[in-house]
Order: structure tokens, then sequence, then C-alpha cells
């Protein structure tokens, strides 16, 4: 399997809803937190799946810490500067994950599948800080060309790397949910997510063939 680091996380809910979060995933060797918040999604009819995840890398985390030096009280701003490491450690480790609130509620059954997906997203966490040549806004040109952003194969081998092949069948299952709901959909970008979706499954397919061969 692939040489990934394979930490498990810990997916817990809270009692009751705290500043619109409901719950958090931590990781038991790091002082981590990344909180869970439901949102509505287009995408719950037809029960898939639907994440996004909101994090600090090393250029928003400068910028939140510039913006609170530039409202720092003058009698408090070398404390401030001294501290400046740690606050960029502190602002670093903010996100949260968006999380569908049909899937939410599955994720409270610790359904595996999207359990699964959860990791895909902390993938992206973990490789938040990696340089990529393509951004988001390039997703609908490599999906044309028949392939997947680098930064989503990287997600998807994370999750692969600590789910195995259950990360696999997920996006199968996934990819069954979008090919129904496709026969009434008829959004381009529906369309397009189910292609990615195809395309990511395949390349895991690849990884899972290699490794068995």
């Amino acid at each position: 399997m692939l040489n990934i680091d394979k930490t498990k996380y810990k997916i817990e809910f809270f009692d009751k809803e705290i500043d619109e979060f409901v719950g958090a995933v931590t990781n038991p060797t790091m002082n981590l937190k990344i909180y869970l918040k439901p949102f509505d999604s287009k995408f719950e009819k037809y029960g898939i799946v639907d994440m996004d995840i909101s994090y600090n890398n090393d250029k928003s985390s400068l910028a939140n810490y510039q913006r609170m030096l530039s409202e720092c009280p003058d009698e408090l701003k070398d404390k401030f500067l001294d501290a400046k490491e740690n606050l960029l450690n502190v602002f670093k480790k903010t996100a949260f994950i968006s999380v569908d609130r049909s899937s939410l509620k599955e994720l409270k059954k610790h359904n595996k599948y999207v359990t699964s997906f959860v990791y895909h997203e902390l993938g992206h966490f973990v490789n938040s800080d990696k340089k990529y040549s393509e951004t988001q806004d390039d997703r609908g040109k490599a999906i044309s060309e028949g392939r997947v952003l680098e930064r989503e194969q990287d997600a998807d081998e994370y999750a692969y790397s600590v789910m195995g092949e259950t990360f696999y069948d997920a996006l199968r299952e996934q990819e069954r949910k979008f090919s129904k709901a496709a026969k009434t959909e008829t959004d381009p970008t529906f369309m397009m997510d189910l292609v990615e979706n195809h395309l990511r499954a395949e390349h895991i397919a690849q990884i899972i063939i290699k490794e068995k061969s």
C-alpha cells in the first residue's frame, strides 16, 4: 500500500452545536482539531456524499497574523511579535470540514464509506503546503482532458492509504449514485462531477492492481 502516514483520526460529535460546529476530527498524535460543519447540499436527495474542507495554509495563516498585528494595541505589539511562530501554528491548525446533513447522520452511525470521504478531505489538509501547478479553476479543463487534478489524486491516495479498498468501494458506490441521478440531472457541473468521480475511482483501481501484481 502507498507509503503515506496512516494515522487514524478520531471522529467525535458534540452534545450540542457550538458556533455552527457539530463535531470534530482530532489527530491523536498532534494537537489538532478539525471541526465538522453541516450544510445543505443539492446532492443530498441522491444520497451522494458532499464534503469540502476549509483550512489555513502558510500564506493564509500569515495573512491572519498580519491582520491581527495591525489591530493590536501598541503596548502589546512586542509580545505579539515574540509569539509570532506560536500564533502562526495556531492559525494553521484552524480548519473545518463542511458535510451535507444526510452524510453527517451516516457519519454518526460510523458509516465506513462516509468516513472514507472524511479522509479524502483530510488528505487535502495533509497536503495543504504542497505547491500545485494547477488550481481548482483548472478542474473543468482537466476533466475534459480525461484526468483529475493532482491535488484531488493526492487526497484520494491519502484516503486509500488509511482506509484501503473501502475507499475504492466508496468511490464506486458514489459513481453508481451519480449515474442514477444523471437520468434526471441536466446541470453541466453535475455531469462534470460524475465524470471526475469515475476518473478518481479508476486511478485508485490502477493503484490496487499495481499493488497486487
